[in-house]
């Protein structure tokens, strides 16, 4: 794997307590990315008991990976972690995962350069990659690229928002005045 540039130096974290549809927000996540073309990777999913008697522990981590070119990937990782989950049956018989309790989400953004390591044989090779990284192709990732991730997470955290009704139609910093 190339070397990843970071577009930000944060990690977005939603934290929600309170009654979460599980099955829909893990439903949510993977068509979210599979439709903005997204290839997903779910490197981790433990929905177990927990150590306190009738709540579970639930982890999951996502990495969404899209190829912009031959030298440049976009990376969404989303890592999961609820504790403290009650489950609550559901009345209508789908077979739904629903819990109430505490459940954290972390949303962290890159830019991969050279994902296949296409630069990294030979002297003259890396000589170019630096070349590129500090005029043509540094430029699009500083101006383009990294913005372009930034705003489709945002996108992304927006959306899971409305889908875990954390949501604002509007915000303190959007009224009129006057």
């Amino acid at each position: 794997m190339g070397e990843a540039i970071y577009p930000s130096n944060f990690s977005r974290i939603i934290k929600i307590k309170g009654v979460v549809n599980w099955s829909e927000v893990y439903g949510f996540i993977k068509a979210w990315f599979k439709n903005k073309r997204y290839d997903i990777h779910e490197t981790t999913y433990k929905d177990k008991p927990d150590s306190v008697e009738g709540t579970n522990k639930l982890e999951c981590a996502i990495t969404a990976e899209r190829k912009i070119d031959e030298y440049y990937m976009f990376q969404i990782s989303v890592a999961i972690k609820g504790w403290g989950l009650i489950p609550i049956k559901d009345k209508t018989k789908n077979n739904k995962s629903i819990y109430k309790g505490r459940i954290r989400f972390i949303i962290d953004t890159w830019v991969v350069e050279d994902y296949d390591n296409i630069m990294e044989h030979g002297a003259v090779a890396q000589k170019l990659k630096y070349f590129l990284r500090r005029t043509v192709k540094g430029r699009m990732t500083n101006c383009v690229f990294a913005d372009y991730v930034h705003y489709e997470t945002v996108m992304f955290i927006n959306d899971l928002k409305k889908i875990l009704d954390l949501y604002a139609e509007s915000e303190a910093f959007r009224q009129k005045i006057g």
